[in-house]
C-alpha cells in the first residue's frame, strides 16, 4: 500500500511572519512583491525550456525559482519545482509537473491575495501584485 500523499501548505505563514519581523514589513513586502511580479516570466522560462526540450536549462531554472519560492515561504510551489527539477535532471517527462507548477504558482498568487483580503500581516501587503495571472 503506497504511503499517503502529504500536501505541503501553500504558504508557510510562520516563515512569512518571521521574515516580516526580521526584515521589517516594508522590506519583506518589497521582496514578496518582486517575487510575485516575476512569476509569470519565470514560469514562461520553464515552459520555453520544456518546449525546446532543453532539460538542463529547465533543471537550472526550476532550481533557481524553487530556492526563491522556499526562501519566501511558498512551500507548495517549492515542492512542485523540486519535482520538476528532479524529473528534468533524470530525463523524465516534465509536461505534467510544469502544468502543476503553473497551477501552484497561480494558487500562490491567489493565496497571497486571500491573505491580503483577510488582513494577514505581511502577506496582506503583497496585494498590489496579485493582478497578473499566470
Amino acid at each position: 500500500m503506497p504511503a499517503p500523499v502529504v500536501e505541503e501548505p501553500l504558504i508557510d505563514r510562520a516563515l512569512v511572519a518571521e521574515l516580516s519581523a526580521t526584515l521589517g514589513e516594508e522590506a519583506f513586502r518589497s521582496l514578496l512583491d518582486r517575487f510575485l511580479a516575476s512569476l509569470p516570466e519565470k514560469i514562461g522560462d520553464l515552459s520555453t525550456s520544456v518546449r525546446l526540450g532543453d532539460l538542463p536549462a529547465l533543471a537550472r531554472s526550476a532550481h533557481s525559482l524553487r530556492g526563491a519560492a522556499l526562501s519566501l515561504g511558498f512551500r507548495r510551489l517549492g515542492e512542485c519545482l523540486r519535482e520538476l527539477e528532479r524529473r528534468a535532471k533524470s530525463g523524465e517527462a516534465v509536461d505534467v509537473e510544469l502544468a502543476l507548477a503553473e497551477r501552484v504558482a497561480a494558487s500562490s498568487r491567489q493565496g497571497t491575495a486571500d491573505a491580503a483580503r483577510d488582513g494577514d500581516g505581511a502577506c496582506a501587503s503583497a496585494s498590489s501584485t496579485i493582478t497578473t495571472s499566470i
